[in-house]
Protein backbone atom coordinates (compact mmCIF):
# COMPACT_ATOMS: atom_id res chain seq x y z
CA UNK A 1 0.00 0.00 0.00
CA UNK A 2 0.72 3.90 -0.38
CA UNK A 3 3.82 5.03 2.32
CA UNK A 4 5.67 8.26 2.42
CA UNK A 5 8.29 8.48 0.84
CA UNK A 6 9.25 8.20 -2.89
CA UNK A 7 8.25 5.09 -5.25
CA UNK A 8 9.78 4.10 -8.70
CA UNK A 9 7.17 2.99 -11.44
CA UNK A 10 9.12 1.44 -13.81
CA UNK A 11 8.17 1.85 -17.67
CA UNK A 12 9.68 2.19 -21.15
CA UNK A 13 8.85 5.94 -21.26
CA UNK A 14 10.12 8.43 -19.35
CA UNK A 15 7.46 11.09 -20.19
CA UNK A 16 4.76 8.63 -18.90
CA UNK A 17 6.59 8.17 -15.57
CA UNK A 18 6.28 11.27 -15.26
CA UNK A 19 3.29 11.24 -15.71
CA UNK A 20 1.98 8.53 -13.71
CA UNK A 21 4.43 9.96 -10.74
CA UNK A 22 3.14 13.23 -10.68
CA UNK A 23 -0.84 12.27 -10.72
CA UNK A 24 -0.10 9.68 -7.81
CA UNK A 25 1.63 12.84 -5.80
CA UNK A 26 -1.64 14.62 -6.70
CA UNK A 27 -3.57 11.77 -5.64
CA UNK A 28 -1.81 11.33 -2.47
CA UNK A 29 -2.15 15.22 -1.30
CA UNK A 30 -5.99 15.00 -1.81
CA UNK A 31 -6.27 11.58 0.35
CA UNK A 32 -6.52 13.17 3.49
CA UNK A 33 -9.35 15.70 2.38
CA UNK A 34 -11.20 14.20 -0.18
CA UNK A 35 -11.20 11.02 -0.60
CA UNK A 36 -9.77 7.21 0.48
CA UNK A 37 -6.80 6.50 -2.07
CA UNK A 38 -3.85 3.65 -1.84
CA UNK A 39 -1.66 2.63 -4.42
CA UNK A 40 1.53 -0.18 -4.80
CA UNK A 41 3.26 -1.25 -7.61
CA UNK A 42 3.18 -4.29 -8.65
CA UNK A 43 4.90 -6.36 -11.03
CA UNK A 44 6.11 -3.09 -12.46
CA UNK A 45 2.41 -1.90 -12.74
CA UNK A 46 0.70 0.85 -10.48
CA UNK A 47 -2.43 -0.44 -9.02
CA UNK A 48 -4.79 1.23 -6.67
CA UNK A 49 -7.98 1.87 -4.90
CA UNK A 50 -10.12 5.09 -4.84
CA UNK A 51 -13.21 5.00 -2.38
CA UNK A 52 -15.20 7.78 -3.89
CA UNK A 53 -17.83 9.26 -1.29
CA UNK A 54 -20.77 10.91 -3.40
CA UNK A 55 -22.25 14.56 -2.73
CA UNK A 56 -25.90 14.06 -1.45
CA UNK A 57 -28.74 16.79 -1.25
CA UNK A 58 -28.26 19.13 1.79
CA UNK A 59 -31.66 18.03 3.70
CA UNK A 60 -30.70 14.24 2.97
CA UNK A 61 -31.26 11.46 0.33
CA UNK A 62 -34.42 8.94 0.54
CA UNK A 63 -34.38 5.48 0.62
CA UNK A 64 -36.38 2.19 -0.12
CA UNK A 65 -36.39 -0.77 -1.63
CA UNK A 66 -37.44 -0.95 -5.56
CA UNK A 67 -40.62 -2.44 -5.63
CA UNK A 68 -40.27 -3.62 -9.18
CA UNK A 69 -37.96 -6.31 -7.69
CA UNK A 70 -39.50 -9.05 -8.99
CA UNK A 71 -37.51 -11.93 -7.68
CA UNK A 72 -38.91 -11.77 -4.12
CA UNK A 73 -42.53 -12.50 -2.66
CA UNK A 74 -44.98 -9.42 -2.10
CA UNK A 75 -45.32 -10.59 1.69
CA UNK A 76 -41.44 -10.35 2.03
CA UNK A 77 -41.49 -6.96 0.17
CA UNK A 78 -43.88 -5.10 2.37
CA UNK A 79 -41.21 -5.77 5.37
CA UNK A 80 -38.48 -3.74 2.86
CA UNK A 81 -40.76 -0.75 1.70
CA UNK A 82 -39.86 1.52 4.60
CA UNK A 83 -38.38 4.65 3.96
CA UNK A 84 -35.15 6.33 5.47
CA UNK A 85 -33.35 9.31 4.42
CA UNK A 86 -29.46 9.36 4.75
CA UNK A 87 -26.83 12.46 4.35
CA UNK A 88 -24.00 9.69 3.73
CA UNK A 89 -23.90 6.59 1.26
CA UNK A 90 -21.24 4.51 1.04
CA UNK A 91 -18.65 5.40 -1.16
CA UNK A 92 -18.10 3.67 -5.03
CA UNK A 93 -14.92 1.79 -4.99
CA UNK A 94 -12.63 2.30 -8.14
CA UNK A 95 -9.88 0.01 -8.94
CA UNK A 96 -7.18 0.76 -11.25
CA UNK A 97 -4.17 -0.68 -13.01
CA UNK A 98 -1.85 1.99 -15.00
CA UNK A 99 0.24 0.02 -18.53
CA UNK A 100 3.07 1.85 -19.21
CA UNK A 101 1.45 3.25 -22.48
CA UNK A 102 -0.81 5.11 -19.39
CA UNK A 103 -1.70 8.28 -20.02
CA UNK A 104 -0.20 9.47 -23.39
CA UNK A 105 -1.83 6.43 -25.58
CA UNK A 106 -4.08 3.77 -23.41
CA UNK A 107 -6.49 4.25 -20.40
CA UNK A 108 -6.60 2.26 -17.28
CA UNK A 109 -7.80 -0.54 -16.83
CA UNK A 110 -10.53 -0.25 -13.88
CA UNK A 111 -13.56 -1.92 -12.25
CA UNK A 112 -16.09 -0.15 -10.35
CA UNK A 113 -18.15 -1.95 -7.48
CA UNK A 114 -20.73 -0.68 -5.16
CA UNK A 115 -22.97 -2.21 -2.37
CA UNK A 116 -26.20 0.18 -3.19
CA UNK A 117 -25.98 0.07 -7.23
CA UNK A 118 -26.69 -2.91 -9.60
CA UNK A 119 -24.75 -4.02 -12.50
CA UNK A 120 -26.66 -1.72 -15.06
CA UNK A 121 -26.14 1.16 -13.18
CA UNK A 122 -22.52 0.72 -12.55
CA UNK A 123 -22.44 0.01 -16.33
CA UNK A 124 -23.71 3.00 -17.25
CA UNK A 125 -20.79 4.70 -14.83
CA UNK A 126 -18.18 2.62 -16.58
CA UNK A 127 -18.92 4.00 -19.97
CA UNK A 128 -18.95 7.69 -18.58
CA UNK A 129 -15.69 7.13 -17.90
CA UNK A 130 -14.50 5.49 -21.22
CA UNK A 131 -16.10 8.88 -22.29
CA UNK A 132 -13.92 10.95 -20.58
CA UNK A 133 -10.89 9.54 -21.00
CA UNK A 134 -11.58 9.98 -24.95
CA UNK A 135 -12.20 13.95 -24.21
CA UNK A 136 -8.95 14.33 -22.33
CA UNK A 137 -6.75 13.09 -25.64
CA UNK A 138 -4.31 11.49 -23.44
CA UNK A 139 -4.18 13.29 -20.25
CA UNK A 140 -3.96 11.67 -16.94
CA UNK A 141 -8.03 11.39 -15.74
CA UNK A 142 -7.98 9.67 -12.50
CA UNK A 143 -8.77 12.82 -10.72
CA UNK A 144 -11.38 13.65 -13.40
CA UNK A 145 -12.66 10.23 -12.99
CA UNK A 146 -13.00 10.55 -8.77
CA UNK A 147 -14.62 14.07 -9.61
CA UNK A 148 -16.89 13.07 -11.94
CA UNK A 149 -18.49 9.93 -9.48
CA UNK A 150 -18.43 12.44 -6.55
CA UNK A 151 -20.60 15.20 -8.51
CA UNK A 152 -22.14 13.89 -11.42
CA UNK A 153 -22.92 10.10 -10.57
CA UNK A 154 -26.56 10.89 -9.02
CA UNK A 155 -27.60 12.64 -12.07
CA UNK A 156 -26.19 10.72 -14.82
CA UNK A 157 -27.78 7.99 -13.04
CA UNK A 158 -31.38 9.59 -12.73
CA UNK A 159 -31.19 9.67 -8.50
CA UNK A 160 -33.10 12.96 -7.80
CA UNK A 161 -34.86 13.05 -4.73
CA UNK A 162 -35.70 8.91 -3.87
CA UNK A 163 -32.86 6.74 -4.12
CA UNK A 164 -34.93 3.29 -5.12
CA UNK A 165 -32.42 0.34 -4.66
CA UNK A 166 -33.46 -2.51 -7.21
CA UNK A 167 -31.28 -5.87 -7.03
CA UNK A 168 -30.18 -7.68 -10.47
CA UNK A 169 -29.86 -11.57 -10.67
CA UNK A 170 -26.21 -12.30 -12.14
CA UNK A 171 -28.36 -15.23 -13.81
CA UNK A 172 -30.54 -13.00 -15.56
CA UNK A 173 -28.17 -10.24 -17.26
CA UNK A 174 -27.85 -9.44 -20.87
CA UNK A 175 -24.25 -10.98 -22.90
CA UNK A 176 -23.77 -7.29 -23.24
CA UNK A 177 -23.21 -6.68 -19.92
CA UNK A 178 -20.41 -4.33 -18.62
CA UNK A 179 -17.81 -6.69 -16.54
CA UNK A 180 -16.05 -4.23 -14.96
CA UNK A 181 -19.41 -2.98 -12.51
CA UNK A 182 -19.26 -5.23 -9.81
CA UNK A 183 -22.56 -5.63 -7.46
CA UNK A 184 -21.61 -6.05 -4.11
CA UNK A 185 -25.09 -6.14 -2.77
CA UNK A 186 -25.94 -10.10 -1.93
CA UNK A 187 -28.67 -9.45 0.34
CA UNK A 188 -31.80 -7.20 -0.45
CA UNK A 189 -32.85 -7.45 3.08
CA UNK A 190 -30.03 -6.07 4.70
CA UNK A 191 -29.05 -3.54 2.25
CA UNK A 192 -31.21 -0.71 3.80
CA UNK A 193 -30.07 -1.32 7.47
CA UNK A 194 -26.57 -1.57 6.02
CA UNK A 195 -27.05 1.91 4.23
CA UNK A 196 -28.34 3.22 7.87
CA UNK A 197 -25.68 2.10 9.61
CA UNK A 198 -23.73 3.64 7.63
CA UNK A 199 -25.11 6.93 7.59
CA UNK A 200 -25.11 7.10 11.14
CA UNK A 201 -21.41 6.00 11.87
CA UNK A 202 -20.37 8.38 9.30
CA UNK A 203 -22.89 11.41 11.30
CA UNK A 204 -21.36 10.53 14.59
CA UNK A 205 -17.56 11.12 12.85
CA UNK A 206 -18.79 14.39 11.48
CA UNK A 207 -20.12 15.39 15.15
CA UNK A 208 -17.26 14.43 17.17
CA UNK A 209 -14.79 16.46 14.42
CA UNK A 210 -16.78 19.66 14.95
CA UNK A 211 -17.27 21.81 17.89
CA UNK A 212 -20.87 23.29 19.74
CA UNK A 213 -21.79 25.54 22.06
CA UNK A 214 -23.25 23.90 25.28
CA UNK A 215 -27.17 24.98 26.16
CA UNK A 216 -25.84 24.62 29.57
CA UNK A 217 -22.61 26.39 30.39
CA UNK A 218 -22.83 28.24 27.00
CA UNK A 219 -19.08 26.40 26.90
CA UNK A 220 -17.61 25.80 23.16
CA UNK A 221 -16.92 21.85 23.28
CA UNK A 222 -15.27 19.51 20.70
CA UNK A 223 -18.06 17.28 19.93
CA UNK A 224 -16.50 14.03 20.76
CA UNK A 225 -17.40 15.80 24.53
CA UNK A 226 -20.73 16.54 23.84
CA UNK A 227 -24.42 14.49 23.91
CA UNK A 228 -27.23 15.30 21.22
CA UNK A 229 -29.77 12.96 20.80
CA UNK A 230 -31.43 11.37 17.51
CA UNK A 231 -34.43 13.87 17.17
CA UNK A 232 -33.18 16.80 18.67
CA UNK A 233 -31.32 19.84 17.45
CA UNK A 234 -29.76 20.84 21.63
CA UNK A 235 -26.37 20.02 22.06
CA UNK A 236 -25.28 19.39 25.71
CA UNK A 237 -21.63 18.94 26.77
CA UNK A 238 -21.42 15.45 28.75
CA UNK A 239 -20.21 17.00 32.07
CA UNK A 240 -23.43 18.96 32.31
CA UNK A 241 -25.78 15.95 31.21
CA UNK A 242 -23.85 14.00 33.72
CA UNK A 243 -24.98 17.11 35.96
CA UNK A 244 -28.44 16.85 35.13
CA UNK A 245 -29.16 13.25 35.11
CA UNK A 246 -28.02 12.97 38.86
CA UNK A 247 -30.13 15.54 39.79
CA UNK A 248 -33.16 14.18 38.35
CA UNK A 249 -32.57 10.90 39.50
CA UNK A 250 -31.69 12.24 42.75
CA UNK A 251 -35.63 13.87 43.06
CA UNK A 252 -36.90 10.70 41.57
CA UNK A 253 -38.16 12.49 38.46
CA UNK A 254 -37.21 9.25 36.37
CA UNK A 255 -40.76 8.50 34.62
CA UNK A 256 -39.60 10.64 31.64
CA UNK A 257 -36.21 12.13 31.45
CA UNK A 258 -36.20 14.62 28.77
CA UNK A 259 -33.70 16.47 27.00
CA UNK A 260 -32.40 19.68 29.09
CA UNK A 261 -33.47 22.72 26.02
CA UNK A 262 -36.02 24.78 26.43
CA UNK A 263 -39.86 23.50 26.21
CA UNK A 264 -37.86 20.09 24.04
CA UNK A 265 -40.00 17.10 25.21
CA UNK A 266 -37.23 14.64 23.68
CA UNK A 267 -36.61 11.45 25.89
CA UNK A 268 -32.93 10.71 26.86
CA UNK A 269 -33.07 6.66 26.92
CA UNK A 270 -32.00 4.00 29.40
CA UNK A 271 -29.16 3.14 27.30
CA UNK A 272 -27.32 6.52 27.13
CA UNK A 273 -28.26 7.10 30.74
CA UNK A 274 -26.00 4.13 31.72
CA UNK A 275 -23.14 5.20 29.66
CA UNK A 276 -23.48 8.93 31.23
CA UNK A 277 -23.49 7.57 35.28
CA UNK A 278 -22.10 5.66 37.50
CA UNK A 279 -23.35 2.43 38.47
CA UNK A 280 -24.43 2.90 41.60
CA UNK A 281 -26.45 5.97 40.25
CA UNK A 282 -27.78 3.90 37.04
CA UNK A 283 -28.89 0.93 40.18
CA UNK A 284 -30.95 3.61 41.73
CA UNK A 285 -32.55 5.05 38.53
CA UNK A 286 -33.54 1.40 37.50
CA UNK A 287 -35.24 0.85 40.74
CA UNK A 288 -37.42 4.17 40.29
CA UNK A 289 -38.10 3.07 36.92
CA UNK A 290 -39.52 -0.06 37.96
CA UNK A 291 -41.14 1.34 40.72
CA UNK A 292 -42.44 3.79 38.61
CA UNK A 293 -43.41 1.44 36.14
CA UNK A 294 -45.20 -1.30 38.79
CA UNK A 295 -47.06 1.49 40.44
CA UNK A 296 -49.02 2.05 36.98
CA UNK A 297 -50.11 -1.18 36.87
CA UNK A 298 -53.41 -1.34 38.68
CA UNK A 299 -52.91 -5.17 39.33
CA UNK A 300 -49.72 -5.37 41.45
CA UNK A 301 -48.94 -3.69 44.84
CA UNK A 302 -45.95 -4.14 47.50
CA UNK A 303 -46.51 -5.97 50.74
CA UNK A 304 -47.35 -3.55 53.68
CA UNK A 305 -45.07 -5.61 56.07
CA UNK A 306 -42.09 -2.83 56.73
CA UNK A 307 -39.86 -6.13 56.63
CA UNK A 308 -41.78 -7.24 53.84
CA UNK A 309 -41.98 -5.09 51.05
CA UNK A 310 -42.80 -7.61 47.82
CA UNK A 311 -44.14 -7.29 44.82
CA UNK A 312 -47.33 -8.22 45.03
CA UNK A 313 -50.05 -9.48 42.47
CA UNK A 314 -53.58 -8.23 43.64
CA UNK A 315 -56.44 -11.02 43.21
CA UNK A 316 -58.61 -10.58 40.02
CA UNK A 317 -62.19 -8.75 40.41
CA UNK A 318 -61.00 -8.62 44.64
CA UNK A 319 -58.95 -6.25 46.82
CA UNK A 320 -57.19 -8.80 48.37
CA UNK A 321 -53.27 -9.44 47.52
CA UNK A 322 -51.10 -12.12 49.08
CA UNK A 323 -47.74 -11.32 49.49
CA UNK A 324 -45.22 -14.92 47.60
CA UNK A 325 -42.58 -13.58 50.22
CA UNK A 326 -44.16 -13.76 54.02
CA UNK A 327 -47.96 -15.32 53.12
CA UNK A 328 -49.53 -11.79 54.17
CA UNK A 329 -53.14 -11.77 53.11
CA UNK A 330 -54.11 -8.04 53.00
CA UNK A 331 -56.56 -5.50 51.54
CA UNK A 332 -54.75 -3.36 48.99
CA UNK A 333 -56.84 -0.08 49.64
CA UNK A 334 -55.84 -0.06 53.41
CA UNK A 335 -52.92 -2.42 53.24
CA UNK A 336 -54.56 -4.19 56.61
CA UNK A 337 -55.36 -7.13 56.97
CA UNK A 338 -57.49 -9.09 54.76
CA UNK A 339 -60.98 -8.68 56.04
CA UNK A 340 -63.50 -9.30 53.87
CA UNK A 341 -66.40 -7.80 52.08
CA UNK A 342 -66.40 -5.59 55.51
CA UNK A 343 -64.90 -1.95 55.09
CA UNK A 344 -61.51 -0.74 55.27
CA UNK A 345 -60.94 0.74 58.81
CA UNK A 346 -59.27 3.40 57.56
CA UNK A 347 -60.90 6.40 59.61
CA UNK A 348 -62.13 8.79 57.25
CA UNK A 349 -60.62 11.76 58.82
CA UNK A 350 -57.07 9.94 57.38
CA UNK A 351 -58.50 9.62 54.07
CA UNK A 352 -59.48 13.66 54.72
CA UNK A 353 -56.07 14.59 55.43
CA UNK A 354 -54.63 12.88 52.66
CA UNK A 355 -56.93 13.96 49.99
CA UNK A 356 -56.69 17.93 51.33
CA UNK A 357 -52.87 17.21 51.02
CA UNK A 358 -52.87 15.98 47.35
CA UNK A 359 -55.49 18.36 46.38
CA UNK A 360 -53.03 21.77 47.31
CA UNK A 361 -49.94 20.19 47.58
CA UNK A 362 -47.45 21.21 44.55
CA UNK A 363 -46.18 18.37 41.71
CA UNK A 364 -43.63 16.96 44.25
CA UNK A 365 -45.84 16.47 46.75
CA UNK A 366 -47.94 14.78 44.29
CA UNK A 367 -45.69 12.42 43.13
CA UNK A 368 -44.26 11.37 46.26
CA UNK A 369 -47.91 10.68 47.30
CA UNK A 370 -48.46 8.42 44.51
CA UNK A 371 -44.98 6.83 45.14
CA UNK A 372 -46.24 6.19 48.74
CA UNK A 373 -49.98 4.87 48.20
CA UNK A 374 -50.13 4.27 44.32
CA UNK A 375 -52.03 6.73 42.14
CA UNK A 376 -54.77 4.17 41.63
CA UNK A 377 -55.48 3.79 45.22
CA UNK A 378 -55.29 7.22 46.20
CA UNK A 379 -58.07 7.73 43.25
CA UNK A 380 -60.07 5.00 44.65
CA UNK A 381 -59.73 6.50 48.01
CA UNK A 382 -60.46 9.52 46.83
CA UNK A 383 -63.91 8.51 45.68
CA UNK A 384 -65.20 5.63 48.55
CA UNK A 385 -64.38 9.01 50.69
CA UNK A 386 -66.47 11.72 48.72
CA UNK A 387 -69.10 8.75 48.15
CA UNK A 388 -69.39 7.64 52.00
CA UNK A 389 -69.53 12.04 52.77
CA UNK A 390 -72.12 11.90 50.23
CA UNK A 391 -73.98 9.51 51.91
CA UNK A 392 -73.32 10.75 55.62
CA UNK A 393 -75.10 13.81 54.82
CA UNK A 394 -77.59 12.74 52.69
CA UNK A 395 -78.77 9.49 53.92
CA UNK A 396 -79.51 8.03 57.61
CA UNK A 397 -79.16 4.53 59.31
CA UNK A 398 -82.17 2.42 59.73
CA UNK A 399 -82.45 2.21 63.64
CA UNK A 400 -82.93 -1.49 63.14
CA UNK A 401 -81.27 -2.76 60.58
CA UNK A 402 -78.50 0.33 60.00
CA UNK A 403 -79.57 0.01 56.28
CA UNK A 404 -78.94 3.90 54.89
CA UNK A 405 -81.94 5.86 54.22
CA UNK A 406 -82.06 8.50 51.73
CA UNK A 407 -85.09 11.41 52.15
CA UNK A 408 -85.77 12.97 48.57
CA UNK A 409 -89.42 14.49 49.91
CA UNK A 410 -92.40 14.16 51.75
CA UNK A 411 -92.66 13.88 55.62
CA UNK A 412 -90.33 13.07 58.02
CA UNK A 413 -92.06 9.63 59.13
CA UNK A 414 -89.65 7.17 57.30
CA UNK A 415 -90.61 3.42 56.68
CA UNK A 416 -87.15 1.15 55.46
CA UNK A 417 -87.33 -1.09 52.78
CA UNK A 418 -85.53 -3.51 53.92
CA UNK A 419 -86.94 -4.43 57.50
CA UNK A 420 -90.20 -2.40 57.25
CA UNK A 421 -89.21 -0.38 60.35
CA UNK A 422 -90.53 3.14 60.65
CA UNK A 423 -89.20 5.82 62.20
CA UNK A 424 -88.51 9.67 62.37
CA UNK A 425 -86.26 11.75 60.08
CA UNK A 426 -85.19 14.28 62.40
CA UNK A 427 -84.46 12.02 65.91
CA UNK A 428 -83.85 9.05 64.15
CA UNK A 429 -86.17 7.01 66.70
CA UNK A 430 -88.16 4.12 66.43
CA UNK A 431 -91.83 4.51 65.61
CA UNK A 432 -94.96 2.00 66.79
CA UNK A 433 -96.49 0.31 63.78
CA UNK A 434 -100.14 0.68 65.74
CA UNK A 435 -100.08 4.64 65.61
CA UNK A 436 -96.65 6.17 64.37
CA UNK A 437 -97.89 9.42 63.77
CA UNK A 438 -98.55 10.10 67.41
CA UNK A 439 -94.31 10.82 67.58
CA UNK A 440 -95.20 14.37 65.66
CA UNK A 441 -98.36 15.55 67.57
CA UNK A 442 -97.19 18.51 70.34
CA UNK A 443 -96.16 17.81 73.45
CA UNK A 444 -95.73 13.92 72.90
CA UNK A 445 -91.94 14.87 71.97
CA UNK A 446 -89.11 16.82 70.84
CA UNK A 447 -90.40 16.69 67.31
CA UNK A 448 -93.79 17.74 68.04
CA UNK A 449 -95.74 19.45 65.59
CA UNK A 450 -92.46 18.84 63.21
CA UNK A 451 -94.41 16.13 60.84
CA UNK A 452 -93.67 18.12 57.73
CA UNK A 453 -90.23 20.47 58.64
CA UNK A 454 -88.39 20.76 55.73
CA UNK A 455 -91.11 20.02 53.50
CA UNK A 456 -93.26 23.33 54.45
CA UNK A 457 -93.10 26.75 56.33
CA UNK A 458 -93.38 25.22 60.54
CA UNK A 459 -96.69 28.08 60.29
CA UNK A 460 -98.23 25.59 58.38
CA UNK A 461 -97.89 22.24 60.15
CA UNK A 462 -101.25 22.82 62.63
CA UNK A 463 -103.29 23.44 59.39
CA UNK A 464 -101.81 20.24 57.91
CA UNK A 465 -101.96 18.15 61.47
Amino acid sequence: MANEGTKTVPAKNSVMIEEQEDEMMMLEAMRKKELEFQWEVIENKVEGTMRVELELPNQGLPIKIDPECGIYSESKFKALDTLATVLYLPPIKLHFQLNHLYPLEEPPSFSLSCCWLNFSQLGVLCRNLDQIWKDQCGAPVLYQWQQFLAHESMTVLGIDGLLAIKYQNPRALQSDWDARGIQEMKNLFSIVPLLIEYDNQQRTIVFQSSHFTCQICCINVSGSECIRLQSCPHVTCKECMVTYLTSKIGDGSVATIDCPGSNCREPILPGLIQCLISPQLFERYDKLLLQRTLDGMTDIVYCPRPTCHCVTLKEEDSNMALCPNCKFSFCVLCKRTWHGISPCKMLPQDIKELKEAYETGDKELQKSLELQYGKKYLERAFQEYESSSWIKSNTKPCPNCHSTIEKDHGCNKMACLTCNCQFCWLCGSALPRHNPYNHYHPGNSACGGKLFEGELPEENDELIL
